[in-house]
């Protein structure tokens, strides 16, 4: 089974955003020895993370907003989409 990630651009009034991949980055949580741990980078804005079936991941999201950044609600979307192996 397959995860795939799609994310897009957090927009503010049209003209202001922060950026996928530099102010809004996710990382997958990778367990060491049974213990959540390591944040392993993941490519944007279309990533793919393998699952054995029953699986499951953390996602861990980090928001850097610039001190030069507007201040507003910024709308944006982060999706996940699933494709077995069969399909």
């Amino acid at each position: 089974m397959r995860e795939r990630l799609f994310a897009d651009q957090f927009r503010f009034a049209d003209q202001f955003r922060l950026v996928i991949g530099q102010s809004v980055t996710l990382r997958r949580v990778i367990p060491i020895l049974g213990v959540p741990d390591a944040l392993v980078p993941i490519d944007m804005p279309v990533s793919q993370i393998n699952l054995l079936s029953g699986e499951t991941t953390a996602i861990w999201v980090s928001v850097d907003v610039p001190s030069t950044q507007p201040p507003g609600q910024y709308d944006g979307e982060l999706v996940t989409a699933t494709k077995t192996d069969a399909e």
